[in-house]
């Protein structure tokens, strides 16, 4: 059964609001704002939704940069384990770009939040 654009679009901002996302951001990482940081969300959902993504942070020198100098993503995102829904993909995020912490049942217990 084949899925629209609007459907698909429905389905993944549905699981964008699911998602508890917040930013790291501070002066040390780029000074992304939270507000920043879910345009930046919802602008790579609406890129892999209309199947334009940019595959943004996923080349080999970005794979060496993370290595070398470490991660600094701009948001944490709590989210379900279920493969069906990558946050990566349905965000066309790159590496070191996303923190996700992949849990059954998206609860929040004191081991997830740290």
């Amino acid at each position: 059964m084949a899925c629209s654009a609007a459907k698909v679009l429905v389905i993944a901002e549905i699981v964008l609001v699911s998602m508890v996302a917040f930013s790291l951001a501070n002066e040390s990482t780029e000074g992304i704002s939270p507000n920043e940081a879910i345009a930046k969300l919802m602008e790579g959902n609406r890129r892999f939704v209309t199947n334009k993504p940019a595959h943004p942070n996923q080349k080999s020198t970005r794979r060496y940069e993370v290595a070398a100098h470490g991660q600094k993503p701009f948001v944490s995102i709590l989210c379900c384990a279920d493969s069906r829904v990558p946050p990566e993909v349905i965000f066309d995020a790159g590496l070191g770009d996303l923190f996700v912490v992949r849990v059954a049942g998206n609860i929040a217990d004191p081991t997830e939040l740290g």
